[in-house]
């Protein structure tokens, strides 16, 4: 069932001298914090908060040119008349080679120069960079990192000298399952969606038992993509050291493929990885002629994104708010009920009640909600935290905290039932 949330918005005339508006990712379209924006031969500015919002004065009548600084994006210049109150201000992603990456494999986050055991993390850049096919081809070219192949034709790999069986394998924080001759064979597992990969050298069993006596790797994988994508990899081998004997001797290939498909809620992952190999130098040792592997992984992911938002209050014939929505791409979860004299009427129809108010008297729209047993997610301001009883009838958060607002009222959204326990 679609889930609606309502807010009744207090608010005071502004000043007619303010620029607003929201700085987004120009890829992702996230929401980009602690932009520094100043309005041009002047010593105005301000940053953008948490939500990626922000908020200029300006005095002065002529067009201004305000600058978007950010350490990870690239400088841009944006003239503007005097009031604009919708800007939507997209900024491209620059590389930026950071020292601090956070760590997961400890079960808690660490900065990497803070993980008390001798950690490696190979990023997404450096992945992409290493024409790595799958999971075992990249490790082989770190150091302290050996790799050979089994009578059974899987990989078998050693970090510091120690047997891979004893090294234990995560993905996204959990073990990966299906082992074979007691070994997760990492020549299976493609390098396709792969964000970082963490290496804790050294030992991991007072965390994870036996299995990590030898160490942790941690396989991150990048599920943002909310496009239909298609990679495709491959890669021929021959031991041959002129054309003639390249022509002569057998070809080995991997093929590495990774499939995006989002349908509405749903998103659906599909990698494939073949391998196909022929009598050569790679395992002769072996006594095979002839090795063919297939690989496939599939994850489905569900979210919910059916929440629905019902503003009162406010006439959006009058805002810039539904302009706003649209450049963000909310327009159709938002339904404007305008100016109501009545608006506890709507209240029926809604699973959560929202009121970000400054400033609140009585708050006698919040008495309503109670009434009808809404959850309220409300500031703590004036008189509503006389009204509303903390984590029993509703959450209160710090007044001018749009990320912790917003933090409250997921907390709700994903469990109903927390204010009837």
């Amino acid at each position: 069932m679609a889930q609606l949330l309502i807010f009744f918005l207090m608010f005071s005339t502004l000043s007619s001298a303010k620029i607003s508006g929201i700085i987004i990712d120009q890829k992702t379209s996230r929401p980009i914090s602690d932009v520094e924006i100043t309005i041009s031969k002047t010593k105005i500015g301000t940053t953008s908060n948490a939500e990626g919002l922000f908020e200029i004065s300006n005095n002065k009548r002529e067009k201004l040119i305000l600058i978007f600084n950010h350490i990870a994006y690239e400088t841009k210049y944006h003239p503007i008349n005097r009031i604009d109150t919708s800007l939507v201000i997209k900024l491209k992603e620059t590389l930026l080679q950071m020292d601090d990456i956070v760590v997961t494999s400890m079960r808690s986050g660490y900065l990497l120069r803070d993980v008390p055991v001798s950690t490696e993390v190979i990023g997404k850049k450096e992945i992409q960079s290493s024409g790595a096919v799958t999971i075992n081809d990249l490790l082989s070219q770190r150091s302290g990192v050996s790799s050979s192949v089994n009578v059974d034709g899987g990989s078998i790999f050693n970090l510091l000298g120690l047997d891979s069986r004893y090294i234990l394998i995560l993905k996204n924080g959990q073990p990966i399952t299906g082992r074979f001759n007691n070994r997760v064979d990492l020549n299976h597992i493609s390098v396709n969606r792969i964000k970082k990969i963490e290496i804790t050298k050294g030992p991991g069993s007072a965390l994870y038992g036996t299995d990590a006596m030898g160490g942790i790797i941690n396989i991150i994988t990048d599920d943002t993509n909310e496009r239909k994508t298609i990679n495709l990899n491959y890669r021929a081998t021959s031991f041959g050291s002129n054309l003639e004997e390249i022509s002569k001797e057998p070809v080995n290939d991997i093929y590495s493929s990774s499939i995006v498909v989002p349908i509405n809620n749903f998103k659906i992952y599909n990698d494939v990885t073949y391998q196909n190999f022929s009598k050569g130098q790679q395992f002769e040792y072996i006594k095979s002629d002839y090795i063919k592997k297939i690989n496939t992984n599939t994850d489905i992911n569900w979210s919910n994104s059916n929440i629905h938002l019902l503003i009162i209050g406010i006439n959006p014939e009058e805002s810039k708010l539904p302009e706003l929505a649209k450049n963000i791409g909310v327009e159709k979860n938002i339904h404007w009920a305008g100016i109501q004299d009545d608006g506890w009427k709507l209240l029926n129809i809604v699973d959560v009640y929202i009121q970000p108010s400054r400033r609140e008297a009585i708050g006698l729209a919040i008495m309503e909600a109670i009434a009808l047993e809404l959850p309220v997610v409300a500031y703590n301001v004036g008189g509503i935290p006389e009204i509303v009883d903390d984590m029993v009838t509703g959450i209160l958060v710090e007044p001018e905290n749009p990320s912790a607002l917003a933090k409250a009222i997921v907390k709700l959204i994903e469990n109903p039932d927390l204010m009837k326990e």
